[in-house]
């Protein structure tokens, strides 16, 4: 008999569209895989909460709007019903520790140890909402939990890296490493798996480079989402590590 396909939800703010619409545009093997997505702009995650062992909305408006984007009409999201559950963006924006983390990493004088570093980061991810979501779900046991974190702002514009922190720009791939490597170690020890910003995306330092940006995001001074061919780069790895688990 072959094996049942493993129960997978894509849950998001804005930035899981480009997952959906790489799915929607053939980008994504969904072999093995039963893809649901639940998810919704970013300012409706301050209504949601976390009750009854779920994450739940806190009003009918908000439990219709996530509902919308299911295709099974969802009002909550339960980890009993899946295999994996697969946080894309979720307002986890660690990525705005990375400039001054990668900026003092290149400046002797500034230098910060990786415990002192750990202790920043981990303080800064467990006082994000969702974060406590993923880390309550992985406690269950239920359902694997992986989270992408939102990816970095896209390069081109005045604010991408602030100018105090302008030697972020030149940090290698050794530097991000280290500090991915924080970032997993923290999320290991809440039972999560970490999927990093793919690096063939990323440029001067701790930048996207903007082919991966969405369409006209310089006219709609849009630097913060990103296109369909990210989002078939994140999403493909997601779901690599559920068939191999």
């Amino acid at each position: 008999m072959p094996s049942p396909s493993k129960r997978v939800c894509v849950f998001g703010d804005s930035h899981f569209a480009c997952t959906k619409m790489a799915l929607d545009e053939g980008l994504v093997d969904t072999g093995g895989i039963d893809l649901e997505f639940w998810g919704n702009i970013g300012t409706q995650f301050r209504h949601l909460t976390w009750r009854n062992a779920q994450v739940e909305a806190l009003d009918e408006f908000t439990a219709s709007r996530f509902a919308m984007t299911n295709a099974e009409g969802r009002t909550e999201l339960c980890s009993k019903d899946f295999d994996a559950i697969f946080f894309m963006g979720c307002r986890i924006d660690v990525y705005r520790l990375f400039p001054e983390a990668l900026h003092r990493s290149q400046t002797p004088e500034l230098h910060t140890s990786s415990g002192v570093l750990k202790r920043w980061i981990g303080d800064f991810m467990r006082r994000q909402p969702p974060y406590h979501f993923a880390r309550n779900f992985a406690a269950q046991r239920q359902a694997r939990i992986l989270v992408a974190p939102v990816s970095f702002d896209t390069d081109g514009f005045e604010d991408t890296v602030p100018e105090e922190f302008r030697s972020a720009r030149a940090a290698q791939k050794k530097d991000r490493q280290a500090l991915w490597d924080i970032v997993s170690a923290i999320m290991a020890e809440d039972h999560i798996d970490l999927l990093r910003q793919p690096e063939e995306t990323v440029v001067a330092g701790c930048c996207t480079d903007p082919k991966f940006a969405v369409d006209n995001h310089m006219q709609r001074n849009d630097k913060t989402h990103k296109n369909s061919t990210y989002g078939a780069l994140i999403l493909n790895e997601a779901l690599a590590k559920l068939r191999t688990a």
